[in-house]
């Protein structure tokens, strides 16, 4: 799942979602990704606060920051939810 789940989402639909991603979690066919929520500006400031926890951590310098490195943390590339 892509998206942000804080915030404005009743927890009656959180606790289905959550029972959702369980009862899938083993399955290994076709792939879903949900944009549930979804707000582009706050998948960029995620991505950016990654980055620059990268860069502060002494993981990647500014220089080599490029479009596939940052593509590397937008929410697709690191859904914290899968539901296969």
């Amino acid at each position: 799942m892509i998206g942000d789940r804080d915030g404005d989402v009743e927890g009656e639909v959180i606790k289905e979602i959550e029972e959702a991603v369980a009862l899938t979690s083993g399955n290994n066919g076709v792939q879903l990704t949900m944009a549930f929520n979804y707000d582009s500006r706050r998948e960029i400031t995620r991505a950016a606060r990654r980055t620059a926890e990268r860069v502060r951590d002494g993981a990647l310098s500014p220089e080599d920051i490029t479009a596939g490195v940052f593509g590397t943390v937008l929410d697709p590339a690191g859904c914290r939810i899968t539901i296969s």
